[in-house]
């Protein structure tokens, strides 16, 4: 697919979006913040788990949105991600919302949008 791709700044998001949420994941699942070898496994399981979840889901979506022949790239939300790891150090708990793929310069049709929309749930 000619306009599938990834450009150095959308790969450099998606990775400190998978990294942010991992750690997140792990500060919760160890109730700890001290990065130990226990610790920074957690991170890795995760990162395998989580991560790839995560990856194949996003791309999913700009898959099927370039498909339809629209621009679309991954973009990290930056206050969504230090929202995710103040509420694990803090509460306990990890609302993630590290950011989404944008859709640009196309007025796809509400259809299309919609397929765009579940691609990414569909793959996971």
């Amino acid at each position: 697919m000619k306009n599938f791709h990834l450009d150095t700044t959308e790969i450099i998001h998606i990775l400190v979006s998978v990294l942010t949420v991992s750690v997140a994941f792990a500060i919760v699942q160890t109730r700890s913040t001290n990065f130990t070898p226990d610790f920074l496994g957690v991170v890795g399981v995760i990162l395998v788990t989580v991560g790839s979840g995560f990856i194949l889901h996003e791309l999913a979506h700009k898959y099927v949105a370039t498909r339809y022949g629209a621009y679309a790239r991954y973009q990290a939300w930056v206050l969504g991600l230090l929202f995710a790891v103040i509420l694990a150090v803090t509460v306990g708990f990890v609302f993630a919302a590290p950011g989404a793929v944008y859709i640009y310069g196309h007025n796809l049709p509400r259809d299309k949008n919609g397929k765009i929309a579940l691609a990414g749930p569909q793959l996971i």
